[in-house]
């Protein structure tokens, strides 16, 4: 007696092969008016091409398993910038950011069963 097959993948053999196929060009060059593939049009283009209708997720777990991983691009604009003036901003932000003691408050209180009238000292911090 074997292991149950499970729940029949819902992307197909021919799917994978047209979501590999597309992963290999421009969307522009398939007449899509964008130029980044995302996992919900990945799914829009498999019902377009093989008639699968699929969940973005389910698009997102083949690609996992076919060792293609997703990730949203990172735009910079480093080449744009002064490094003199990224250097001074980092600066002033990590001076913000530091973490300054919290201020002592000093109390006097004097105790009333206390025969004399000297008075404890009490130190309490605030905004820590």
């Amino acid at each position: 007696v074997g292991k149950s097959p499970g729940r029949p993948r819902l992307i197909d053999p021919d799917g994978e092969a047209a979501l590999l196929a597309a992963l290999q060009r421009n969307p522009r060059d398939l007449e899509y008016p964008f130029t980044r593939w995302t996992v919900s049009t990945l799914a829009e283009h498999l019902y377009r091409t093989v008639h699968i209708r699929v969940h973005p997720e389910t698009v997102r777990r083949t690609l996992k398993r076919l060792d293609y991983r997703y990730k949203r691009p990172k735009l910079s604009l480093k080449h744009k910038q002064k490094k003199a003036a990224v250097r001074r901003a980092r600066h002033e932000r990590d001076a913000l950011l530091k973490k300054r003691p919290a201020p002592l408050i000093v109390l006097h209180s004097s105790s009333p069963t206390s025969a004399s009238s000297t008075s404890t000292p009490v130190l309490l911090a605030c905004g820590a």
